[in-house]
């Protein structure tokens, strides 16, 4: 599954680094090879046959469409791919008049004859200011797609205070996070979630193809309590229930600086298991602690995942089947005083940690973790430490292998003008700010689609058949892509969501676009 990052017209120039940055799980405590990576342990990784073909190849970009009733402002958007078909769920805020919508709409790639094809836009929210109130310019959305295409969406509302609700920041009013469930068809009436005085990032919401629901939240305070505002806190719930099983967590405060997403991670699998991993500020340390449970049940203890007791930086969390969980972190070694980056895998819902020093410079760090749920290195980990680098955690031996080199050409993957995105088999898609893109099939170890170089007029190379200026990237992805959406599902489909003033796409003829006065959606397909 893929996902955006939330958007607001305000921020369209700054970076936005978490499309690029891993996505992992946490852990530590148990045994496990704690010494760094030797160069006698690098290998190069498994080959593949000469005659293998991915289902990555051959494929081109389609014409981008709109993908709303242009000439009203899109403040927000999410998107993310169901993995089994590649059909792309996209849910966004509007303004219509003087008040905001929150609408929805589905794209399917179509069969190899037709063209892709975007449903008209459906409003899941619309009765109340479907997000924050639009003078802070925020709206922090969060949505989650199944791979088989259920999708959950959240957002809050902002609205005075009731009898029954928590303190509120400022004076009388309060943030209500709201979700409402699609399940692959319609989406469903929006259903009250929690209630805070802050959002410190916006909620995490994950569902599994079953239609469980968690969503990680900033946990709240009621008068008189003894649990403080800023705790992390999961609400979730079973397929069919009507309500919410809230459980905050009063031993992890959650850091304002960073916030949910960028301090801690909530990952869902089929089984209904629960992994939050991230970073926890302990006796003015930050430790990389989790907190296992399941849907329906109940959270065991904190487990404190790394062994240094020096300060440590989260760089994410991802699951794998059966309650396996993965966890990157960035710190400094027992005697030195040079952060590198870290490992660690847990075999179960319930097992040990076993962490490994992956040997690599943090100043150096520009790498992402994999962790399949399908395809031939299913139930693995690989830590990606440096782009052309990564170390496997075996599914079949449940250990830490050697690392492994990637194939000659993954070195134009590690610009920060480009933005990836992962399938559930491990497949990967680039793209780069001028609209040249790459791909790569994990099992196959082949880069499929190299990254064409600068100015490639090659139709194959490119999203549009020809590169696009700085000028016109910006109006249409916002700085280095920060406003794109990158999708790819298994089967090799991918799919790219954006934001932008661009009126009219660039052509061979208008190779610039026709710039506009608002925020526009607008989506492609691969195929």
């Amino acid at each position: 599954m893929s996902t955006s990052t939330p958007f607001t017209p305000a921020r369209a120039l700054i970076s936005v680094s978490l499309l690029s940055a891993t996505l992992m799980t946490a852990g530590c405590g148990g045994g496990g090879d704690e010494g760094s990576v030797a160069e006698s342990q690098v290998t190069e990784a498994p080959r593949a046959g000469a005659l293998a073909a991915s289902t990555l190849a051959g494929r081109t970009w389609r014409a981008g469409q709109l993908l709303e009733n242009g000439g009203t402002e899109v403040v927000a958007y999410k998107a993310g791919m169901a993995d089994a078909s590649g059909a792309v769920t996209a849910v966004f805020v509007q303004k219509i008049g003087s008040r905001y919508q929150l609408q929805a709409v589905r794209g399917t790639p179509g069969s190899a004859g037709t063209p892709p094809a975007w449903t008209a836009p459906a409003v899941i929210s619309g009765a109340a200011d479907p997000a924050m109130h639009p003078g802070n310019g925020t709206w922090d959305l969060g949505l989650s797609v199944a791979p088989g295409g259920r999708a959950y969406a959240t957002w809050f509302v902002r609205r005075a205070c009731t009898a029954t609700t928590y303190i509120a920041s400022p004076v009388a009013t309060c943030n209500y996070l709201y979700g409402a469930a699609f399940d692959g068809s319609n989406w469903g009436v929006p259903e009250l979630i929690a209630d805070s005085p802050r959002n410190w990032g916006a909620p995490i919401p994950r569902i599994n193809d079953s239609g469980d629901i968690a969503v990680l939240h900033e946990g709240w305070v009621a008068p008189g309590s003894t649990i403080g505002t800023q705790r992390v806190a999961v609400a979730a719930r079973l397929q069919g229930q009507s309500s919410f099983a809230r459980s905050v967590f009063a031993d992890w405060t959650l850091q304002a600086a960073i916030g949910l997403g960028g301090d801690v991670d909530l990952q869902l699998d089929a089984a209904r298991n629960l992994t939050v991993a991230g970073r926890n500020l302990r006796a003015g340390t930050g430790d990389i602690v989790a907190r296992r449970g399941t849907v329906g049940g109940s959270f065991r203890a904190q487990e404190v995942i790394d062994a240094g007791s020096a300060d440590a930086s989260f760089l994410g969390l991802a699951a794998g089947p059966g309650g396996r969980s993965f966890v990157q972190w960035r710190q400094a070694p027992t005697g030195s005083s040079v952060p590198v980056i870290w490992g660690a895998a847990s075999a179960s819902a319930t097992g040990t940690w076993a962490a490994r020093n992956l040997g690599t410079s943090a100043s150096a760090y520009s790498g992402w973790l994999q962790a399949p749920g399908s395809g031939a290195w299913a139930g693995s980990g690989l830590f990606h430490a440096t782009t052309c680098q990564r170390t496997p955690w075996s599914a079949a031996t449940q250990a830490w292998g050697a690392a492994q080199t990637l194939p000659a050409g993954c070195d134009a993957w590690r610009s920060s003008a480009t933005q990836r995105a992962q399938a559930a088999d491990g497949k990967l898609l680039w793209m780069a700010n001028d609209g040249r893109w790459s791909s790569y099939d994990l099992a196959l170890n082949q880069i499929t689609r190299p990254l064409a170089a600068p100015g490639s007029t090659s139709a194959a190379d490119t999203l549009f058949g020809f590169p696009i200026s700085t000028l016109t990237s910006g109006r249409l992805f916002g700085f280095n892509l920060g406003n794109a959406t990158l999708m790819v599902s298994s089967s090799g489909v991918g799919a790219l969501v954006t934001s932008g003033t661009l009126a009219s796409l660039p052509s061979a003829g208008t190779p610039g676009g026709v710039n506009g006065a608002v925020y526009n959606l607008w989506g492609w397909f691969l195929k």
